[in-house]
């Protein structure tokens, strides 16, 4: 597939442009102004008792990440970009300086193989890799489906409380030929 068609068109066009360090120093501030919000609303959780846990998909996955790992928060994302190139831009933008190895230290990520998302940037931190049967072919976003992400955690790890997920035996929702047991593990 062309690497072209995995990029939304504006977001070529805007790397394409002109003075790309003065237009990622603008990305940086913006994003950092919303890290600082991201930043309140944790104090706030610890300040009422709760013990926060940020968790975001695509790239609110990958805004969770940097959120994370920049304030020391335990972190969950799903199909996440990268963070390997902007992490340390962030830092810079928000003045914060990197404590130990905070996305090893705060961050899991849950990436299914073949879902382009999260190999478009290495990926930091402790990364679960999972299944994904979907022809991507056919359909090349379908690995990067949270649904079909949903399905395939409840299928291998199932849910203490015995709920089942019988949303998940739907073609359109885990994709043709979902099998919703594990051939090793006994029910």
């Amino acid at each position: 597939m062309p690497f072209g068609m995995v990029i939304p068109r504006k977001v070529g066009q805007f790397l394409l442009l002109g003075d790309y360090r003065t237009r990622m120093e603008e990305y940086d501030m913006a994003l950092a102004v919303q890290l600082r919000k991201v930043q309140a609303l944790v104090r706030r959780s610890r300040d009422d008792g709760f013990t926060p846990v940020l968790t975001g998909h695509s790239l609110g996955g990958g805004i969770a990440q940097t959120a994370g790992a920049v304030f020391g928060v335990a972190t969950l994302a799903f199909s996440p970009i990268g963070l390997s190139y902007t992490e340390w831009r962030v830092r810079r933008a928000l003045g914060e300086a990197k404590r130990d190895d905070p996305l090893l230290n705060h961050v899991v990520s849950v990436a299914p193989d073949r879902d382009v998302i999260p190999a478009l940037e290495p990926q930091r931190g402790t990364v679960q890799g999972i299944q994904c049967f979907a022809d991507t072919l056919v359909d090349p976003g379908a690995c990067h489906s949270l649904l079909r992400t949903t399905c395939e955690l409840y299928r291998k790890c199932g849910d203490p409380r015995g709920r089942r997920a019988d949303f998940c035996n739907n073609d359109r929702v885990a994709g043709p030929g979902y099998i919703d047991t594990v051939p090793w593990q006994d029910r």
